[in-house]
């Protein structure tokens, strides 16, 4: 894990497109991560969603836990500017 001086992680601020399905109750489930180069990710499953802080300093988004190939990574939506990221660290 790479510290700053001060002993904390930094992280920036990746916007990503998201594919995802809505719920006839009206609840959003992603399904596809896509980067601005064009890569994607499926997403095998949504373990969580919650609202929490982030590293980002972004006003408190909802925070989607995701299976992504194995691996439990954090995709977060900010309702206030309809966007969807990935925090990554620096």
């Amino acid at each position: 894990m790479d510290l700053t001086q001060d002993g904390y992680v930094e992280y920036k601020r990746v916007n990503v497109a998201v594919y995802a399905k809505f719920s006839a109750e009206g609840g959003m489930i992603p399904e596809k991560i896509v980067w601005t180069d064009g890569r994607s990710l499926q997403i095998d499953r949504v373990t969580s969603v919650d609202r929490a802080p982030n590293h980002v300093g972004t006003i408190l988004p909802v925070r989607y836990s995701c299976v992504i190939g194995g691996a439990v990574r954090h995709l977060y939506f900010e309702a206030q500017h309809e966007q969807w990221f990935v925090e990554t660290r620096i």
